[in-house]
């Protein structure tokens, strides 16, 4: 007679492993879209995590009950996060994320993930080992570079590299390369807390950026040793570099002169209530370009006059008729170009024109006193 045995589905699935037959298929992803985090940087807004770049995270499974064979790894980006994909779906996974000479290793297991996907973690935060407070300059030979912790206004960044093996008790490591990563690590803390710079790690590491190495420190084992490095950066000199960027992306405005007639533009002043700034002058002229590049090259000055002056360029032509002839015969002393008239619409040009506005300020010649420009607005 023949005897069948019923195991079930998980004993199955136990045996097969166990002997390594299990077919493994795959799931779409394991997603970790929260930064893995140290403790926590005090900020103004309460406690916030720090997110930890270029952090090795390892996913493993158990062969046996004491084997375990890795599946993939990969380091943390930027902002601390990662993704592992194409992972088998009918075994229990084990996440190591490695903490290197601060931080303790953190490991999760994740029970048979089956045909789904994993996302949105809660944070992973990685706990500071048991530490003293690092010497506050230069190398530190048995404590390392630990201790440091940023605040609002002063950002500490932890870099990390491991070297390839040396001989003859020659250190040949590159400690640029860790001073890169924590530089990279600072500033990725004051995007954390100043969110709305609207610029990202990349494009700050373009700029040159002042920073101080307030930690170096070099583990003895001459095969692979490890370096930390710790970069100090301040928050102005940050800000400094933000707003350089946003400059440099958005376009240099230009004076937006207005296409009005002298009278049209009196009575648009008294309408809306803002001087105009009158610029005579003439295109083909060296002194007029000055005056027009003077202003332009202060972007502050330019805004200024382009939100709160109804902005005019009259060429210096006889032929213009309802433009330069018109504002010639109404203004008084005015005679050596280029000029700028700052006046005011007061009452209705149609019916007499030399009453209709104010004069404010004048000054003519200005080739030679660009610095009068100033002084009119």
């Amino acid at each position: 007679m023949t005897r069948k045995l019923i195991i079930s589905e998980s004993e199955k699935t136990k045996i097969l492993s166990m002997y390594g037959l299990l077919n493994e298929s795959v799931v779409p992803s394991l997603v970790v879209q929260e930064v893995v985090s140290p403790g926590y940087l005090q900020s103004k807004e309460g406690k916030k995590y720090i997110p930890i770049p270029n952090v090795l995270v390892t996913i493993s499974k158990l062969v046996n009950e004491i084997e375990i064979s890795e599946i993939d790894s990969q380091y943390t980006d930027e902002m601390g996060n990662f993704k592992f994909e194409n992972l088998p779906k009918n075994i229990p996974l084990i996440m190591t994320i490695g903490g290197g000479n601060i931080y303790y290793d953190f490991k999760k297991t994740f029970e048979p993930l089956g045909d789904k996907s994993i996302e949105d973690f809660a944070p992973f935060i990685l706990s500071l080992k048991k530490q003293e407070v690092a010497k506050p300059l230069g190398t530190t030979k048995d404590q390392g570079c630990r201790g440091y912790k940023s605040d609002d206004e002063t950002f500490y960044g932890y870099g990390f590299e491991k070297n390839k093996p040396v001989s003859n008790t020659v250190n040949l490591f590159i400690e640029s390369e860790s001073v890169k990563t924590a530089k990279r690590h600072a500033i990725v803390q004051y995007l954390a807390v100043y969110k709305d710079t609207g610029v990202n790690v990349d494009e700050m590491l373009k700029e040159t950026i002042p920073y101080e190495i307030v930690c170096t420190h070099t583990t003895s084992d001459l095969v692979s040793p490890l370096t930390t490095s710790v970069v100090e950066m301040n928050k102005d000199e940050l800000d400094k570099i933000v707003q350089k960027i946003i400059n440099k992306e958005s376009p240099a405005v230009k004076l937006d002169f207005e296409n009005l007639k002298f009278k049209d533009a009196i009575t648009l002043s008294k309408t809306i209530n803002q001087p105009i700034f009158l610029l005579m002058g003439s295109v083909d002229d060296d002194a007029t370009k000055e005056v027009i590049s003077y202003i332009e090259k202060n972007q502050e000055l330019t805004n200024k006059i382009n939100k709160n002056y109804v902005t005019l360029y009259y060429e210096v032509d006889e032929n213009e008729i309802d433009k330069y002839m018109t504002a010639i015969n109404s203004l008084e002393n005015l005679r050596v170009y280029p000029a700028v008239v700052i006046l005011k619409g007061i009452g209705n040009p149609n019916i007499e024109i030399r009453k209709s506005f104010e004069e404010i300020e004048k000054e003519q010649g200005l080739d030679n006193v660009l610095y009068l420009i100033d002084t009119l607005i």
